[in-house]
Parts: C-alpha cells; sequence; structure tokens
C-alpha cells in the first residue's frame, strides 16, 4: 500500500537526501502538490535542487534535521489558495 495523497495536499520530506521521493510525488501528483523537504547536508539539497527544479513544483527547501521539524514547522506559512 503506497500513500494515498492529493493534488492539494503539503508533503514533508524530512530526509530529503537527492529528492527522489519528492520527484516521484511531483510525478503523480504535478505542480498542484508542495513539497517541503528537510536535509541537514547542504550537498544533498543542492542535489534535491538539481532533482526537483526541471519539475517546476512547488518545493520549499530548509537546511535542517528532520529532528527539528517542531521548531520550523511554526516558520513556515504556506498559502492554499
Amino acid at each position: 500500500m503506497g500513500l494515498i495523497l492529493q493534488k492539494s495536499d503539503i508533503v514533508v520530506d524530512a530526509t530529503l537526501n537527492a529528492g527522489g521521493h519528492s520527484l516521484e510525488v511531483l510525478k503523480r501528483l504535478g505542480k498542484d502538490v508542495t513539497i517541503i523537504g528537510l536535509d541537514a547536508d547542504s550537498d544533498a539539497l543542492k542535489r534535491a535542487h538539481q532533482t526537483l527544479d526541471p519539475m517546476k513544483g512547488k518545493v520549499v527547501y530548509i537546511e535542517s534535521n528532520f529532528k527539528n521539524l517542531k521548531t520550523w514547522r511554526d516558520s513556515v506559512f504556506i498559502s492554499r489558495t
């Protein structure tokens, strides 16, 4: 059983790495989904940019460890309109 996602969803990829899982989400749901990608490794975020930017999706890149989810969740504002 896979993830049950809808086009208007906000998806948190807390271990973004090169963006492979997020790429699949963007391929299946297109530009209407928002990806919030976290990785503590700045080189991994650069690889993710190379992977995901060509998809022209809504992606927010955050250089942070997944342990800090509570810290950044309140500071990220996302409008669903």
